[in-house]
């Protein structure tokens, strides 16, 4: 197994900690919610998740969110204040369910169109309530009066009307509730019944017992594997085995005890390791694979009291987050990916509250800088160490035992196993510092170049990438390439190589942003990061993530419009499988042989918008190791 880390400094605010297996973001009408009372979700093939509510429809793109809703004068807005159901096509069309009728959502002009039934008798017939998408492509809406409605995809138009009733043997009339397709059928909930409905062969089959009670099913949602579960609210859960068609029963009682009761349950989901989640009206719970059931209060030590909380839907996206919506309080969003991030808070007096300027790691120890000084926290021992109380501006690793930093105008090298600091050399106000291969020490100035020192042989560098322009002779970060050049990342001189730097006269070449498709997007740079196979990855302040391959010279651009969530990138690392991590507003992935984009917010447990530079200027890949802010992407499931 291959494992690597990637380090942030996160400060560890608006999570919530749900006992010791969970973690809980809540979302509000401050955040940008349009009702605080939320009825369905989906999420579409661009991963963002589709939020309903009784005053509009909401998206959410894993930072934001923006709400759709009537606009008399927008004859495109859509029309519909109360949200019943969401379902996403085949095309990756999203289908909307409201109090009116069935719409559809054109994401180019983002734009909402009304799907008209068979004539006006039917289209009258408003109050349109679920909405699922068949194995073949079809979508099928349920509407009052007992009418199922099938909509061709690629059309957007209803081919088909049916009468449940005269399909049914009931002995009576139903009252039609919900509908779901799983395993090729379409299963519809009525108060008389279950039903399954074979919609090829227009064959319907009661698979549960007349007298079962079904007064108040919220909903059918998937199981485990060939199971359904048929959420009776004032009775418990049904699961149903779709291939024996045998069904098992844990009742709403089983949630209740001497001081608590719900009046029915309202939901469920699976969590991607069994556990089910259950929301009631009341509460919100846990139950586990082995039987043990967990309620969400504050005598279980959590700082929000879900006894207190009325949850409507429950949903699971693709990255196993758990959305709860609720009635008066917005959306609550919950994993159990406790091994993802580890996180160590610094105790260190008034380090708390401001940012690290740098991380770096060596060996056990993670140190980080800021305006207060440096500090060395040992993963192992927990030990937690000030190695400078003055502003420190820029540390990085000299050896697997030596730190190098520099305080304001000197440089020391710090020894982490004697704590025996050592002044090297004194220059300018530094930006960075880097310690390359033939033991110089190499330091970038905010306008002032960069200088190199030998101080064993008692030598100075000095490299100046424009002598008449200060702007465009600030250095923002660098490395060390394999045949002993130097790369920077300039703030506003694009990337520079710089070859033989020791040379009384260094080769300096410069890639600046031009009309050339062929050129990097942005000419201040933040990031970089060399992945070994030949390539450089920059991060820039506004052009979005650069690749540049060193032996054909080709840069290739990646932007919000290719799927990032900003174009501005704070850091870039990869992993041993190669696939890029990056920073901007959320922590990403690019997967380099899918050619996708995977975001991780606060719902997978970045509990921060700040992210430092620093984790780009690590200069090897390390294992196993626990940071202030520790990822192992192999622990993920996205």
């Amino acid at each position: 197994m291959k494992y690597f880390t990637l380090i942030l400094f996160l400060l560890l605010h608006y999570f919530y900690s749900v006992g010791n297996d969970y973690s809980f973001k809540n979302f509000s009408t401050a955040d940008g919610i349009s009702h605080k009372t939320i009825t369905c979700f989906t999420q579409d093939n661009k991963g963002f998740i589709w939020i309903g509510t009784t005053n509009g429809l909401n998206r959410f793109d894993g930072y934001s969110f923006k709400s759709f809703l009537s606009n008399s004068k927008d004859s495109l807005s859509l029309k519909a204040a109360l949200i019943n159901d969401l379902v996403v096509d085949k095309n990756g069309i999203l289908w909307i369910s409201t109090d009116i009728g069935f719409f559809y959502f054109n994401p180019q002009f983002e734009s909402f169109h009304k799907i008209h039934l068979f004539g006006n008798a039917f289209d009258k017939k408003t109050g349109s309530k679920k909405l699922c998408a068949d194995d073949d492509g079809n979508i099928w809406g349920l509407i009052r009066e007992n009418y199922l409605v099938k909509f061709e995809a690629d059309t957007k138009t209803a081919t088909q009307i049916i009468n449940i009733d005269s399909l049914s043997i009931a002995k009576s009339i139903n009252n039609y509730l919900t509908i779901q397709c799983l395993d090729g059928y379409l299963w519809i909930n009525g108060t008389n019944g279950v039903f399954r409905f074979d919609y090829k062969q227009m064959k319907i089959k009661n698979v549960f017992p007349e007298n079962t009670n079904l007064s108040f099913v919220r909903g059918i949602k998937r199981g485990k594997k060939d199971e359904i579960m048929i959420v009776a609210g004032e009775a418990g859960i049904y699961t149903l085995n779709t291939q024996t068609l045998k069904f098992k029963f844990f009742p709403k009682e089983n949630l209740d005890n001497e001081n608590f009761k719900i009046l029915f349950i309202s939901d469920v989901a699976y969590t991607n390791d069994g556990t089910l989640i259950i929301g009631g009206f009341p509460g919100l719970f846990t139950l586990s694979e082995d039987g043990i059931l967990t309620r969400f209060n504050r005598s279980g030590k959590i700082t929000f009291d879900f006894d207190k909380v009325i949850c409507n839907t429950i949903f699971r996206d693709r990255e196993g987050n758990i959305w709860v919506g609720t009635m008066d309080d917005g959306i609550f969003v919950l994993n159990n990916k406790k091994n993802i991030f580890s996180h160590y808070t610094l105790s260190i007096k008034n380090f708390n509250g401001l940012h690290a300027k740098s991380i770096c790691a060596i060996g056990n120890n993670i140190i980080a800088s800021n305006l207060y000084g440096a500090f060395s926290f040992d993963t192992k021992t927990k030990e937690q160490t000030i190695i400078a109380n003055t502003p420190v501006f820029a540390i990085n690793s000299f050896s697997t035992t030596e730190l190098l930093l520099s305080s304001a105008v000197d440089v020391y090298k710090y020894n982490l196993n004697t704590k025996q600091k050592k002044k090297l050399f004194s220059a300018a106000i530094h930006q960075n510092i880097y310690s390359d291969s033939r033991g110089i020490c190499w330091v970038t100035h905010w306008g002032n170049g960069m200088e190199g020192f030998d101080y064993i042989n008692n030598k100075r560098y000095i490299i100046s990438l424009d002598s008449t322009d200060v702007n465009k002779n600030i250095i923002y970060t660098l490395y060390e390439d394999s045949d002993g050049s130097l790369w920077l990342g300039t703030f506003g001189n694009g990337l520079v190589q710089v070859k033989n730097p020791t040379a009384p006269k260094p080769t300096i070449i410069k890639y600046t942003t031009n009309n050339d498709k062929n050129s990097i997007t942005h000419n201040v740079i933040l990031s970089m990061h060399d992945d070994g196979n030949g390539n450089i990855w920059i991060g820039t302040n506004g052009g979005g993530l650069n690749c540049f391959e060193k032996k054909t010279g080709i840069f290739t651009a990646f932007k919000v419009e290719d799927g990032l969530k900003s174009n501005v990138i704070e850091s870039v690392q990869s992993d041993l499988d190669g696939n890029i991590w990056f920073t901007s507003s959320v922590l990403t992935k690019y997967d380099i042989r899918q050619n996708t984009f995977t975001h991780f917010d606060a719902s997978d447990g970045v509990t921060s918008k700040y992210f430092t530079n620093s984790s780009s200027e690590i200069p090897t890949v390390i294992f196993t190791l626990a940071m202030m802010a520790a990822y192992s992407p192999l622990t993920l499931e996205k």
